[in-house]
């Protein structure tokens, strides 16, 4: 099922045990920053920016840390709203996505900033007509904003021959911008148009013109509204990109030869493969082909990389990721159908294509009686536009089993479209497997990567946030989930700890079984593995600050084999909420902080008009416990205003201040906070108004 693009706003419950007699416990507050829109999200090596990062909580940031020691950033000023620093690029910090962690008083956030060898500029607004549109000379990169209704459009040259190629980096930088870019000639004719690129909500497009002259790209959000969540970089010009790679996987220990496909290739230097940087031998190089030999070595673990190009003063990453395996790969063949399938043997890995529509992949294999496989298609995971769907056929044309994806996709959770079985084999014999797009799409984007293995129980950890905040004197709750492969079966423990005193050795068992959710139409929906909450009691007297934690979990596999490992953390968008890919930060941190006495979400805004009263509503939650209400001070009231109910009571809830502007009241812009037990709301802007002017 491929992604949705809508998000239901809905109350989520996660469905726990009855327990009778079970007293609910306060919700802990959110205390530490958030951010929601970073502007600009990324740079030209060796050039300074100044980014500003706007959300919440932020007034106690005190340092932004970027994991390349090349990127230094200072802070200008920071107040609840907003964070501005002057962000240094070292001219060898390397392209792509480099991670930032910004450090408060309460907690701390990982986000991420785009690091390119092109120029980068700041988009000029009024550019949301054609005829307004800003002219950039290519190649380069812009840092642009779709706010309000907005639409941005920019004009650039182009010669007939040329192949350019614009792109959009957003979502992958916690963006939440669903792009679109359109192409449109001199007289304002469509010509070019591209959505979404597979997975991915970051368009792409590779253009070529006609004829000499200028042309005008737009961006736009696929829905017609905008906020400054919706930021993006979007670079353009005549620059090498990757579209197509196969096969796709490197055998450890073996030479392999690919094959690149895409635009402007000829102008590539050097090719390398995954972070380790397996450099490969350009053999023949054309401006819409690569032909490469990688050499992996023996020791190298499996996982995955991306192809990275470089053309000596550019470097590049493709967006499409290749598989580094141990077993045997095979290349598709070129004539497959349910009636002549392609013999593989197991264990083996199978790249393949589904060329058109309404076509379908075959293969065949051996299994044994007892025989336990692992059988996994990867597509949308690996940059390919297909999403996948597996059927599984005993000798007979018998369906044993069809999967569209591992686990029904629910919205908060890391995309996981492709997939992933083990089938035990009851019977010895030949079985078939058919591939091919759930929406019988194809096409030469519709690439894939099959493999079938014995089946190795295993299990990976993973933290949705990459920080989380402490509070002293108190419970506080850490949630990893727990994936298992290969079919395992036996349950997990997992603990936290930290070198130091800050709190002692707690632990948790996730059983083999997927945890589950209820959504706001009461549907039930089943996880991509089991959430073990870890609750962390921190002594009231332990040092506020940072804590760095370890998070690891062991267990024993049905055949007794003991495997243990480390928890992985996911970039995490607050405003979009959803893990968007495994940190460069390696380590986890947590903040051990106060418990505030209450926590207030006040109005970032206030109105009212001279000789009128209005309403100030303000959500507050207490925990200080107190039974009796609690004066709520005004600070920095103008003259002429009063204030009534100006209490808060027990527990949590809407309060309502009334706020009444006297006749003498001076009209104005002022700046008024809220402050109850020494806890300060942050500021608000209070307007009051004229007086309407009477009737006569």
């Amino acid at each position: 099922m491929h992604p949705a693009r809508y998000r239901a706003l809905c109350l989520v419950l996660y469905a726990l045990p009855a327990v009778s007699g079970l007293r609910a416990q306060q919700k802990l507050p959110d205390v530490g920053p958030e951010v929601r829109a970073v502007f600009p999200a990324g740079g030209q090596k060796g050039s300074t920016v100044e980014m500003t990062i706007r959300g919440i909580r932020l007034e106690d940031v005190s340092a932004i840390e970027f994991a390349d020691p090349g990127i230094e950033a200072e802070i200008c000023h920071a107040e609840h709203y907003e964070v501005v620093a002057i962000v240094k690029i070292g001219k060898g910090v390397p392209s792509g996505i480099q991670d930032y962690r910004l450090i408060g008083k309460a907690g701390a956030v990982v986000g991420a900033f785009d690091v390119s060898d092109l120029p980068s500029r700041n988009e000029s607004e009024p550019n949301n007509l054609p005829s307004t549109a800003e002219k950039v000379k290519l190649p380069v990169i812009v840092n642009g904003v779709i706010e309000n209704n907005d639409v941005d459009y920019f004009a650039f040259q182009a010669e007939p021959g040329e192949k350019l190629v614009f792109q959009i980096v957003s979502s992958r930088l916690g963006g939440n911008l669903d792009s679109v870019l359109t192409i449109f000639d001199s007289r304002g004719n469509e010509i070019a148009f591209n959505d979404d690129n597979g997975l991915r909500r970051d368009s792409k497009l590779i253009f070529e013109p006609k004829t000499k002259g200028e042309y005008t790209i737009q961006v736009n959000n696929a829905f017609p509204f905008g906020n400054p969540s919706m930021y993006y970089r979007l670079s353009m010009g005549k620059l090498p990109s990757i579209t197509e790679v196969f096969p796709l996987a490197a055998v450890a220990g073996q030479r392999t030869e690919f094959v690149i496909g895409g635009a402007n290739l000829d102008q590539v230097q050097e090719v390398t493969l995954g972070e380790l940087n397996y450099r490969g031998s350009i053999l023949e190089k054309s401006p819409t082909r690569l032909t490469v030999q990688i050499d992996v070595p023996g020791p190298a673990p499996e996982g995955s990389g991306n192809i990275k190009i470089s053309t000596g003063a550019l470097h590049l990453s493709s967006d499409q990721s290749i598989s580094i395996s141990q077993i045997p790969q095979l290349a598709s063949a070129s004539a497959r159908s349910r009636a002549k399938p392609q013999s593989i043997p197991v264990p083996a890995g199978v790249s393949g294509v589904i060329e058109k529509d309404r076509a379908a992949d075959y293969y065949e294999f051996e299994a044994r009686a007892g025989e336990r496989l692992a059988i996994e298609v990867k597509a949308l995971s690996i940059g390919s536009e297909m999403d996948p769907a597996l059927f599984l056929y005993d000798s007979s044309g018998k369906l044993l089993v069809y999967q569209d994806e591992a686990v029904p996709w629910y919205f908060t959770d890391p995309p996981n479209h492709d997939p992933y079985l083990v089938h035990r084999f009851e019977n010895a014999g030949r079985y078939k497997l058919a591939v091919r797009d759930s929406a019988h799409n194809g096409g030469a984007g519709y690439f894939y990567h099959l493999s079938v293995r014995p089946a190795q129980p295993d299990f990976q950890l993973l933290m949705h946030k990459p920080a989380a905040t402490l509070f002293r004197g108190r419970k506080s709750t850490i949630t990893v989930r727990v994936r298992r492969f290969g079919g395992w079966d036996t349950p997990i423990e997992v603990w936290a700890e930290t070198a130091g005193d800050a709190f002692k050795r707690v632990s948790g068992v996730a059983e083999p079984k997927n945890s589950t959710i209820t959504d706001c139409n009461a549907k039930l929906w089943q996880l991509n593995g089991t959430d073990v909450d870890l609750n962390i009691e921190v002594p009231a007297a332990a040092r506020n600050g940072d804590v760095p934690i370890l998070i690891r979990g062991r267990g024993t596999d049905a055949n007794g084999r003991k495997v243990a490992h480390t928890v992985s953390a996911l970039y995490y968008s607050g405003f979009n909420g959803t893990g968007m890919g495994t940190i460069q930060h390696r380590d986890v941190y947590t903040t051990i902080a106060d418990l505030p006495a209450v926590v207030m979400d006040a109005p970032r805004n206030f109105a009212v008009a001279a000789g009128k009263s209005e309403k100030l509503r303000i959500n507050v939650t207490r925990f200080d416990e107190a039974a009796t209400s609690v004066p709520v001070q005004i600070e920095d009231l103008p003259a002429g205003i009063s204030a009534e109910n100006a209490e808060l009571p027990p527990g949590a809830g809407l309060i309502e201040i009334k706020l009444t502007a006297g006749s003498a009241a001076t009209p104005g812009t002022y700046r008024i906070r809220l402050k109850v037990q020494g806890v300060q709301s942050p500021w608000i802007e209070f307007k009051i108004n004229a007086a309407p002017a009477k009737k006569p």
